[in-house]
């Protein structure tokens, strides 16, 4: 890993000397990966950074959506799940742009083949006609049926459009549900099953009462339940 980490080094500085924004991200992503491997999270977390400023700069989402899952994996090991979430929300965030890229990519494919063989099957029936048209009712025949082809060619993609539109909202809804599952991490405490103390964003540990009154205001006042009223009596 060793080594690793020094063939990284070498290449991210080649790449910040050469201007290469989306290689230097490449290279800080590896290094910050390395380190994670050795637990050393705030040396991870730093490349992390610097790797998702230079994705940033060369617009490179593909990029930048495996460097914020790696961010947000390193804050969850470091403990602090606020900058996980929002590392989190901008991963989902990133990876919806890509998804909708890639759909419009996929449309406008869809739509230059249909218009590209449209275009084509007019050429092909332009020449057919003037070849065997003896008149103007053989040619108004044949226009016809050019009509009609270019009629049902544009039906046809009319369909395909509406099932890709069909399939934007399915992943537009499931984006939307992943990224309320992430939004529900918020909420997430961590307790001690033997003394029942709480921990914070900042890894410190509190007694119950003392953490109800610091986040919340909360006045707690005390009292014995029934169950252990009977066993303090029996003692």
């Amino acid at each position: 890993l060793e080594k690793a980490l020094e063939f990284y080094g070498r290449s991210a500085r080649v790449r910040e000397s050469l201007g290469d924004d989306w290689g230097l991200a490449r290279s800080l992503g590896s290094i910050a990966s390395i380190h994670r491997q050795q637990e050393r999270w705030m040396e991870s977390l730093e490349f992390y950074q610097d790797a998702a400023a230079a994705a940033e700069r060369a617009d490179s989402r593909d990029e930048l959506r495996k460097i914020l899952q790696g961010m947000a994996e390193v804050y969850t090991e470091l403990g602090q799940h606020e900058e996980a979430v929002a590392a989190f929300q901008r991963h989902v965030s990133v990876v919806q742009e890509l998804h909708l890229d890639e759909i419009a990519r996929r449309v406008t494919e869809l739509e230059s083949k249909a218009l590209l063989r449209s275009q084509e099957r007019i050429v092909d029936q332009e020449r057919s006609a003037r070849r065997t048209a003896a008149g103007g009712a053989v040619a108004f025949f044949l226009l016809g049926i050019l009509g009609w082809n270019l009629f049902l060619t544009k039906r046809r993609a009319h369909r395909r459009l509406e099932v890709l539109h069909t399939r934007l909202a399915d992943h537009a809804t499931a984006l939307q549900e992943a990224r309320g599952r992430i939004e529900g991490l918020e909420e997430l405490l961590s307790i001690c099953s033997y003394c029942k103390s709480i921990r914070d964003d900042d890894g410190e540990w509190h007694q119950l009462e003392s953490y109800l009154h610091d986040s919340s205001g909360t006045r707690l006042s005390h009292g014995v339940c029934p169950d252990c009223f009977d066993e303090a009596l029996k003692d």
